[in-house]
């Protein structure tokens, strides 16, 4: 099994993505409320948290399976408030049975190098439909000791690309920067 999830095509395993939905039995509570503004004690000071924005897109194919599924790869781009322009990669693993996306960890970096650190979730809404949640857990610069959580819809396609918008929060030091 493991070697013809290698060589599925890109086209095959995101149709099934796409095809994975939600049922009215489903566990899985598709609203996810974010934690509000709040004050975050990082190691050199106070940080007060920020409404984010972030707004990509790019491309993701399978990598290899997981429990249930498959590990796919995501490289994009895109714009974040804080962050400026960024490029990003992520993993995740997507559950055939149950549409979860689970696993998910990566990295956005900002044209300067300084880098936020995101694990995620989500779960499939219907064809082409998934939603993530995010919790920002670090990075380097000025995100070192960042925290946050961001929420929001991707669109997938047949070929493989994806947009993706996402709102939320983000607590950060920006004079975490000189500390690097």
């Amino acid at each position: 099994m493991k070697g013809r999830i290698r060589y599925t095509s890109p086209l095959l395993a995101l149709a099934v993505m796409a095809t994975m939905g939600c049922t009215e039995n489903d566990p899985v509570a598709v609203e996810h409320q974010l934690a509000g503004p709040e004050v975050v004690q990082t190691a050199s000071s106070v940080a007060t948290s920020r409404p984010v924005i972030q707004k990509s897109s790019g491309i993701l194919y399978p990598i290899g399976s997981c429990e249930d599924g498959v590990v796919f790869a995501v490289e994009g781009s895109g714009t974040c408030t804080h962050l400026g322009r960024f490029d990003a990669s992520f993993t995740f693993c997507f559950n055939l049975a149950t549409g979860a996306v689970t696993d998910g960890q990566g990295v956005f970096v900002a044209a300067n190098g300084d880098e936020i650190y995101p694990l995620f979730s989500g779960q499939s809404l219907g064809p082409g439909q998934v939603i993530l949640w995010y919790t920002i857990n670090g990075g380097t610069g000025r995100f070192e000791h960042a925290q946050g959580e961001m929420t929001g819809p991707v669109t997938t396609l047949p070929d493989g690309t994806w947009t993706h918008t996402a709102e939320g929060w983000i607590s950060y030091d920006a004079s975490d920067r000189s500390n690097n």
